[in-house]
């Protein structure tokens, strides 16, 4: 009998014919995402700040810079599954259980708050930095009620729903058909890790990657991935906002 966290009764029925996505339509995505988020934001620098970046960046810009990662990450998958597959629920998993709510926020508050304090214990002592400073500063441009709240909303209910959609759905399960399950979790976590593009949250993120992925893939939905993502990144929210 598994435990109630890993009950795969909840998950999608296998659908009887096989899907046309594949490891292209992800790899499309990922690239479309890292460029067109470039040029994106370079337009935005251009047309909000008369094409000199400030320092910092505020944070209304930061969040109108999401957009392509909003595209590619939320509804690329769901393009792509609408046109080439048979909709979110049986391509992706992309359910959410009675217990994925309770036990993913449990897991990933206990994450954020044991996992990650050990993980770092012995690499701060190699380097001489702080690996929430990124954090920090992006919490410190939050100065008002309002940007609390958009902060909130861009780190606690869009990066979840989309990043999950696509590192846990799209590009996992794609991977997962040409490298199996395991191999898919670790490759998939270390993109997720890498396209973050901070060199010392890396092994964080990986881990959080690692743990989402065999959430996602033990379940076979997305449902207690999603919240796992949801309470890792709500406790860091609480912890540097409050």
């Amino acid at each position: 009998m598994l435990h109630p966290l890993l009950d795969v009764t909840d998950a999608p029925e296998i659908p009887s014919r096989p899907v046309k996505w594949g490891l292209g339509d992800s790899a499309a995505w990922l690239v479309f995402a890292q460029i067109g988020a470039a040029f994106w934001f370079a337009a935005i620098v251009s047309i909000w700040f008369g094409g000199e970046v400030p320092d910092p960046i505020p944070l209304g810009a930061l969040f109108a810079g999401q957009l392509c990662l909003v595209v590619a990450y939320g509804i690329g998958p769901t393009i792509t599954s609408k046109l080439r597959g048979q909709g979110l629920k049986h391509d992706f998993g992309a359910v959410l259980g009675p217990r994925d709510v309770p036990f993913g926020l449990v897991g990933g508050v206990a994450t954020q708050l044991i996992v990650l304090p050990l993980l770092y214990l012995p690499i701060v002592q190699l380097v001489d930095s702080d690996p929430s400073e990124a954090a920090e500063q992006l919490v410190a441009r939050a100065n008002t009620p309002f940007l609390k709240f958009v902060l909130f909303v861009m780190v606690v209910v869009i990066a979840p729903a989309i990043e999950e959609l696509f590192f846990r759905g799209l590009l996992l399960r794609s991977l997962e058909k040409i490298v199996g399950r395991w191999v898919a979790i670790v490759a998939s976590a270390a993109l997720f890790a890498l396209v973050h593009f901070q060199l010392l949250q890396l092994p964080g993120l990986f881990v959080f990657g690692l743990l989402a992925g065999f959430l996602a893939v033990r379940t076979g939905r997305l449902g207690l991935a999603w919240m796992f993502h949801v309470g890792f990144n709500l406790t860091t929210f609480v912890l540097l906002v409050a």
